[in-house]
């Protein structure tokens, strides 16, 4: 393990306990350099780094690895691992808006990101989750409409068609509303498997019900 894995571990587990990142992590970080593939600035303010390079300094083409890191954390900044994630209109903006100022990144590596985070044990679908989910997807889709078009988001459809691959309600969630009409329809009987008995069946029935 390398210093800055070594960093982001324990900048991941300062997010997931407290929402907020040390001081000291922030630091480290920022003092190893952006040449070494270190967050960019901006995405370090938005976790609330102090003294961090304003958003829009990132020129290095990140992998979409790095990407869905990034977009990660920023999600946990949100605590949107948990079942009370607390966003605003500002602040969720924001997250977009910097996934798409990274060369090569899309507001797709958000919902792929939620997607990772909302498959983990003991991920809830509570009434918070559900508005975050539709709030991330919505704004995504009418506020970064060409970044939203250009997203792959085929990992979703694709464990959707694997009949031996589980979702948790969540992720069934998520892929009901950030995927196209044509592949939620095709696998209606999957995600309806995946929320039954849950407060959004009947969202999900009401969506999936065949056009007459």
């Amino acid at each position: 393990m390398t210093e800055l894995d070594a960093l982001i571990e324990r900048m991941e587990a300062n997010l997931r306990v407290s929402g907020t990142v040390d001081e000291e992590v922030c630091r480290a970080i920022m003092a190893l350099g952006e040449e070494q593939g270190v967050l960019p600035g901006g995405v370090l303010a938005f976790l609330g780094c102090r003294d961090a390079s304003p958003p829009g300094s990132e020129s290095r083409q990140a992998t979409a690895a790095h990407r869905l890191l990034i977009a990660k954390l920023m999600l946990l900044r949100l605590r949107a691992h948990t079942a009370a994630p607390a966003w605003s209109s500002l602040v969720l903006e924001q997250l977009l808006s910097i996934a798409t100022s990274i060369p090569g990144g899309q507001v797709g590596d958000i919902i792929l990101a939620m997607y990772q985070i909302l498959g983990e044990q003991g991920s809830t679908l509570s009434e918070t989750a559900a508005n975050l989910i539709r709030d991330v997807v919505v704004n995504a889709f009418t506020r970064h409409r060409l970044s939203y078009d250009a997203s792959d988001l085929s990992r979703l459809n694709e464990d959707l068609a694997d009949a031996g691959h589980y979702l948790t309600p969540a992720q069934a969630y998520l892929a009901l509303h950030a995927l196209p009409e044509s592949a939620i329809m095709s696998r209606r009987d999957r995600i309806l498997s995946f929320l039954k008995d849950t407060a959004y069946e009947d969202e999900a029935r009401q969506m999936l019900e065949p056009s007459e």
